[in-house]
């Protein structure tokens, strides 16, 4: 039987929670600059936003989502406060120089929430007018990780360039992945665009973005594979290479990493692409 004395302690606790103010969905410190972009990243309560807006590279790669990491770095050949992606937004972007510059979430430990089902988007452009690298968005190898950005591959003499995401399972599999069909000839890769991968792990399908359309989709990843992945698990994220790979390094520019714990729906990411190109006001 419970005292009255743990009741009272109890029912105090319980008011107490109830008559707490909501928490905020945006970040005080981030909502004051943010624009509409940003506040509509922030509303989905990201589990890492990197908005790659550093003024020196010395300061490193900074979160800007209410999960609060502490700053990662850059590596190598690294340039930030080149123009960024967004229209009528300020905030810079990060020139990568595809030999060597790269950045990290986190300099000590896997410190980016993932859970079965996820997404992560990013605005990307490439330096020549074709991409030449794999994967170099955003991702990570190992358990529970994924890879995503550009396909790259040969069919005879043709180099076909697409979008690729690979959903890695519990055992660091990279089996299952979802491609998009070769992009059109007239595709410039060298012009802002907004990509964006979805995994919904209750359904098992897969879906690639490219602004705001759905280019690719595909269902019973890991199912075909035999894997599966953890509902919840800590990365650290790898933007502007492959981790796993010594010479995968993108030669571009990115901005607006984010990454969820869930399957965005649709109309958000439609509503990215819109914002982001000025096409939508808030």
């Amino acid at each position: 039987r419970t005292s009255a004395a743990a009741e009272r302690v109890l029912l105090d606790a319980t008011r107490d929670l109830l008559e707490a103010p909501p928490r905020a969905v945006v970040p005080a410190v981030v909502a004051a600059g943010a624009g509409p972009y940003a506040r509509a990243v922030l509303e989905d309560c990201p589990m890492a936003y990197f908005r790659l807006g550093e003024a020196d590279i010395t300061a490193g790669m900074h979160d800007s989502s209410d999960a609060g990491l502490e700053p990662g770095a850059f590596y190598g050949r690294a340039t930030p406060g080149e123009p960024g992606a967004l229209a009528g937004d300020s905030d810079t972007a990060v020139r990568f120089d595809g030999g060597s510059g790269w950045g990290l979430a986190s300099t000590t430990l896997a410190n980016v929430a993932v859970k079965a089902s996820f997404s992560v988007e990013a605005w990307a452009r490439s330096a020549t007018p074709r991409f030449e690298t794999l994967a170099w968005f955003a991702g990570r190898r190992g358990p529970d990780g994924f890879l995503f950005g550009p396909d790259v591959r040969r069919e005879g003499d043709r180099v076909i360039q697409g979008i690729s995401g690979w959903i890695i399972d519990d055992r660091g599999n990279t089996d299952a992945s979802v491609r998009s069909k070769p992009l059109p000839d007239g595709f410039e890769a060298a012009a802002w665009h907004h990509y964006a991968l979805t995994y919904d792990a209750e359904s098992d399908t897969a879906v690639i973005y490219l602004d705001g359309v759905p280019l690719a989709s595909r269902g019973r990843l890991l199912a075909e594979t035999g894997g599966r992945r953890s509902p919840e698990a800590m990365i650290n994220l790898v933007v502007g290479r492959d981790d796993a790979m010594p010479h995968r390094f993108g030669n571009g520019w990115l901005d607006e990493i984010a990454v969820y714990d869930r399957a965005l729906p649709p109309e958000r990411v439609r509503l990215r692409h819109a914002l982001g190109t000025g096409k939508r006001q808030p």
